[in-house]
């Protein structure tokens, strides 16, 4: 408390006016009593501020006042931002109305009827203060923890309706740091939105409402795009409200789900102080649960008991069928394609749910109907006499078999377009699991919608390729022609779609464009000219006794197959960035598991990926690998009997990551091609898993809308949970953020790690590593290519000694920058750590660089600067090999 003071912000008219004469505690329940202001009456000179010491967005506690004069005072209170906190006027003195009145920043919370407003008085031009009756009761709300990751830092709004929308950032908490917080009017609802993150409906966070006592309630909601089967608000899962929701039916923790007029449901629960006769904080701790058990989520017919052959077609002694013959489907179950009941029978029609049954080996030799949901519970084989289009909401193959091409060599002739319809209101499929199975158990997989789930074995092959990237033979410049020339034979089309990687420090001057004419095997005309130069140079520095040769070459990359998995168009495609995905992994039915494999070559993936989903219990990536591996290369249970590999591949236009590995063993990742993908391009959590000769162009930061700091940078590679990776020939050719985010290799050798032959350019960091190594003693950073990184070919802070060797950097801002950190003051040891850089090149600045035109900041550089470390031009010095010096 402060009681019976006199603060006087200036003696006369010629001294100095005092800053602020009352800065308030960052707590609530601090009391001004009977305190005189005097003389503040001059610009920037204010009588009261809330929250000392506080930073941006801090803040949001009442503090109360009564017995207050102003004297000679033009600025009584002035604010930070919109949420910053309330004065409760326990007399009148304050605000110059009647008891119970209070003081606080304007929002389009406030309800004018209640409030008025003030630019100068109560506050001055970037926020108003508010004058509010004693209708107006405030509750701070303060959370965090938000899952999935992806929400961290996304701003939320509030909506009320009839009222405007408010919204609050993360930033650094008082009370609940990396964290919310906002005041919100006792008695009202609010609809609180994620925003741009509408497609996830099954989210948690922990938070506290301040100051509830009898008769105080507030209700909060989400819009949700899918149903929920239970609600926690309280940290124990409680059944829904029979009625929409009020303090006197309800309890505190109480929810109530409706469906909106709209698509989707609306979900809401009571906070409420009934039966409190003391101030008291509300804990809450939120979370939606979608269950496993058989009796709910979509339900599907009892997987097959049959084991399914892997026997070659001539030895099937299975049922051989083909979709076009209509007693194919004369055993039909009920309910489902090919059964139109009254023992009638023919081929599925449009909008069907159709399942191919165990011991069934079915040909698809005629066009496909438009299908919801396609179980394959036998074998389904696409005959090559044709093209096909498969329009299907869920694919599952389980225990079953999806063959369209029988290998690398010998891949499908025709075109075969399997398109993945739906939205996110499109309802979730959960694999169902055994019974007695906690609701929260992992071993039932979430196919989610627009979706092939593969807990069996998928086999999709396409045309053989010989080439499926390469490089410039020559430089190419802006509106020049419309002629290339490239470093190997293509065996490419016309009307093939191609990539042309960015060579400057720019990752969107990769272009692409559309073969118009095959002049030989090397040379092509596009259907454009080019808007940015390409370079193809090779340069030989010697310093008398030894000579070596270096080359940057722009990246050329084939995008078209004649396989492709699309995510289906609709209206809201790309800002949900909700497209299709492919999930290959385990799940425990009863009474035995279904293993997952998948063998690709020569797939283009097309609007694949579902944007915000990456924490690792529901990575939608293009294509995932959840807990695969192959029994002949292992000796541990859960296995499947084959390897499984994607190849040749290309992924184009994702709004995800392209290729995920979680907790999968020896999967072979081999000369696919990725353009444009959120977050990294290629994730690998398993272990030995082998990435060679793969091209990643354009991989976007994931971003997060309103926020000004990183969540995290994502890498084209990012290989910093692997374990024991191979990566040989890869090439990132543009990343918003890093080309290759890894823990190093262990220095010394280990027979399952091969790093050699990679390729970086176009990226802020290179190589980057992280507070993360492979050893504790010494980790090695090896057989890279670093050119035209724009802040540091490679970034390294971790504890243990370095050895950087065959390495070649290029016309990078900063060549090396190794930070050996720790160990910490406080302990008063010290260490004996080492960097050794060992068989390296680095060029300053090659002969072909021009600073004028190839220094330009990236556009992904703008405000990223304090996540980003210091650069080669910063004040800042510590030890680095410096690159450029334009």
């Amino acid at each position: 408390m402060l009681k019976d003071s006199v603060i006087i912000g200036q003696i006369s008219e010629d001294s100095k006016c005092t800053d602020v004469g009352l800065r308030l505690p960052r707590s609530k329940y601090f009391t001004v009593n009977g305190v005189k202001f005097l003389n503040f009456n001059k610009l920037h000179c204010t009588a009261i501020r809330s929250c000392t010491f506080c930073k941006s967005r801090q803040g949001g506690f009442q503090t109360r006042f009564q017995n207050i004069e102003f004297h000679n005072v033009y600025s009584k209170i002035v604010w930070d931002w919109q949420h910053e906190g309330w004065f409760e006027d326990l007399d009148g003195s304050l605000s110059g109305k009647s008891a119970g009145y209070s003081v606080l920043p304007q929002n389009p919370n406030l309800p004018p009827e209640h409030c008025t407003f003030y630019e100068s008085e109560f506050g001055d031009r970037r926020f108003s203060g508010a004058v509010c009756d004693e209708t107006v009761k405030l509750h701070r709300f303060a959370f965090n923890n938000a899952e999935p990751s992806t929400l961290q830092m996304k701003t939320v709004l509030f909506e009320k309706p009839m009222r405007n929308k408010f919204g609050t950032f993360q930033n650094e908490r008082i009370t609940h740091s990396d964290g919310w917080m906002v005041t919100l009017i006792d008695g009202e609802t609010y609809n609180m939105v994620f925003e741009n993150a509408e497609q996830i409906s099954n989210f948690t966070y922990k938070g506290r409402l301040d100051d509830f006592r009898d008769s105080d309630f507030v209700i909060l909601g989400h819009n949700l795009t899918q149903v929920v089967d239970g609600v926690s608000v309280r940290g124990i899962v409680t059944n829904q409200s029979e009625h929409a929701l009020t303090y006197h039916g309800n309890q505190f923790g109480d929810w109530f789900l409706e469906k909106t007029q709209e698509k989707g449901h609306a979900l809401s629960y009571l906070v409420s102080g009934k039966g409190l006769y003391n101030h008291t904080d509300l804990e809450i701790s939120f979370s939606m649960y979608h269950c496993y058990f058989a009796s709910c989520g979509i339900k599907a017919p009892p997987p097959p008991t049959k084991k399914p052959t892997d026997a070659p077609i001539q030895e099937h002694k299975i049922a051989i069928l083909h979709w076009s013959n209509r007693q194919t489907w004369k055993d039909a179950p009920a309910g489902w394609g090919g059964n139109y009941g009254k023992r009638m029978y023919g081929l599925p029609k449009d909008g069907d749910n159709v399942m191919i049954q165990a011991g069934n080996h079915v040909f698809a030799d005629t066009d496909l109907p438009v299908m919801n949901k396609l179980y394959i519970d036998g074998t389904l084989e696409f005959v090559d006499t044709r093209d096909y289009n498969l329009t299907v909401t869920y694919i599952i193959i389980r225990g079953g078999r999806l063959i369209i091409g029988h290998n690398e060599s010998h891949g499908f002739q025709h075109t075969v377009r399997i398109i993945l319809q739906g939205d996110i209101y499109t309802p979730e499929i959960r694999m169902q699991v055994g019974q007695n199975v906690g609701m929260r158990s992992q071993t039932g997989p979430n196919v989610a919608s627009k979706a092939i789930g593969v807990f069996g074995e998928l086999d999709l092959h396409g045309k053989y390729h010989k080439t499926h990237w390469t490089h410039l033979a020559t430089t190419v410049y802006p509106d020049n022609g419309t002629r290339i020339t490239v470093m190997d034979d293509a065996d490419w089309e016309v009307g093939d779609e191609i990539v042309v990687a960015t060579t400057s420090f720019e990752t969107w001057h990769t272009e692409t464009f559309k073969i118009e004419e095959v002049v030989n095997v090397r040379t092509f005309v596009l259907n454009a000219t080019f808007k940015h130069k390409h370079i193809a140079e090779e340069y030989t520095v010697s310093d008398g006794n030894v000579s070596r040769t270096y080359t940057m070459r722009a990246e050329v990359g084939l995008l078209t197959r004649n396989i492709k998995i699309e995510g289906g168009y609709y209206k809201n495609l790309y800002k949900h960035g909700f497209g299709g995905r492919v999930i290959v992994g385990n799940y425990l039915p009863y009474p035995r598991t279904k293993f997952g494999s998948a063998q690709l070559s020569n797939v283009e993936f097309i609007h694949t990926g579902q944007e915000g989903f990456t924490d690792d219990d529901d990575p939608r990536y293009s294509i995932v690998f959840m807990t695969v591996k192959p029994c002949h290369r292992s000796y541990f249970k859960g296995c499947v009997s084959r390897h499984s590999y994607v190849k040749g591949c290309s992924f184009h236009h994702g709004f995800n990551t392209a290729i995920g590995l979680n907790d999968s063993r020896w999967v072979d990742v081999v000369d696919n091609v990725v353009h444009i993908t959120i977050g990294s391009a290629m994730m690998d959590l398993g272990t030995r898993n082998r990435w060679v000769h793969n091209l990643v162009t354009v991989s976007i930061f994931a971003k997060t809308p309103g926020s000004q700091k990183a969540a995290e940078f994502n890498g084209g590679f990012d290989l910093e949970y692997a374990s024991n990776p191979t990566l040989v020939n890869n090439s990132v050719a543009g990343s918003e953020r890093v080309g290759y985010k890894v823990k190093g290799q262990r220095c010394s050798e280990d027979r399952f790690e091969s790093w050699s032959g990679n390729v970086a350019h176009g990226t802020l960091h290179g190589v980057y590593m992280f507070k993360k190594s492979i050893s504790s003693v010494c980790s090695k950073i090896a057989g890279f290519k670093l050119y035209k990184n724009y802040d540091f070919g490679i970034y390294i802070q971790v504890a243990c000694s370095i050895i950087i060797t065959d390495v070649t950097l290029i016309d990078n801002r900063a060549g090396i920058v190794p930070l050996i950190v720790g160990p910490s003051a406080r302990l008063h040891k010290t260490s004996k750590q080492y960097v050794r850089i060992e068989n390296t090149l680095i060029v300053g600045m090659s002969p072909g660089f021009v600073c004028d035109l190839d220094s330009r900041y990236p556009g992904s550089s703008f405000g990223t600067r304090k996540q980003r470390g210091p650069t080669a031009t910063s004040s800042y010095r510590h030890a680095r090999l410096e690159g450029m010096l334009c």
